[in-house]
């Protein structure tokens, strides 16, 4: 299957899904280059997986092979996301096996009863965010239905950078848009709005932040009022 135009990470990833017919399915980006033993290492790490993991993280290193690129995705109080590890020189620190709150799609395994489980009208990966951050929605959607997010640092892979070619201003929006995509999907406004400190000390500023210099912020706002 080739698409005519771009339609987003969420619709290539869907598509793959749809073809699909394993119980487990591997995504990996264009930019990702597996271990020789990965995937015989992955088989082994799925059958000792403890009940109720849906989704297996391996341990993604930079192309330099010496430092971090993702060994998972973290969710913290501000309702910020981040690579767990990323940018820090792998010296062993991060090989124990233990549960994260979901995994970074450049490289990750996803089990087919849980996507089948989680699935929306807008696809196993919501393709509204069309790229960025979809990966953190589709975690959180499936803790809410009790499935579990586990890293296996015995399986190895290395990322070489950012094939996508997205300019920064429109990654910078898309992840600022996405993020609250997920909070309002998943965590609701009126949940989200109890935070009010939160909004008011970090959410306002780097919103007027982004209105000053993000012309994707600008246009979008400029679309939504005309």
């Amino acid at each position: 299957m080739v698409n005519r135009k771009n339609l987003g990470a969420c619709r290539a990833r869907n598509q793959g899904i749809e073809a699909s017919c394993g119980e487990w399915i591997l995504t990996l980006d264009c930019d990702v280059i597996l271990e020789r033993d990965f995937l015989s290492k992955a088989v082994k790490a799925i059958r000792n997986l403890p009940p109720k993991v849906g989704i297996v993280q391996p341990k993604i290193l930079n192309s330099d092979r010496k430092t971090i690129y993702s060994c998972g995705i973290y969710l913290s109080w501000l309702r910020r996301f981040y690579d767990i590890g990323k940018g820090k020189r792998d010296s062993g620190q991060f090989d124990k096996s233990e549960y994260i709150f979901g995994a970074c799609t450049a490289c990750a395994l996803y089990n087919r009863r849980m996507l089948q489980d989680i699935k929306e009208n807008t696809g196993y990966f919501d393709e509204r965010f069309f790229f960025l951050v979809e990966d953190v929605d589709l975690a959180w959607r499936a803790q809410r239905r009790s499935w579990k997010a586990i890293f296996c640092p015995e399986t190895d892979c290395y990322h070489f950078g950012n094939s996508s070619g997205f300019d920064k201003k429109l990654r910078q929006y898309l992840c600022f848009r996405n993020r609250y995509y997920s909070i309002i999907k998943n965590e609701g406004i009126k949940a989200y709005s109890r935070r009010f400190f939160l909004l008011l000390f970090y959410d306002l500023p780097r919103t007027m932040l982004l209105l000053l210099t993000n012309p994707y912020m600008r246009n979008q706002i400029k679309n939504k009022m005309s």
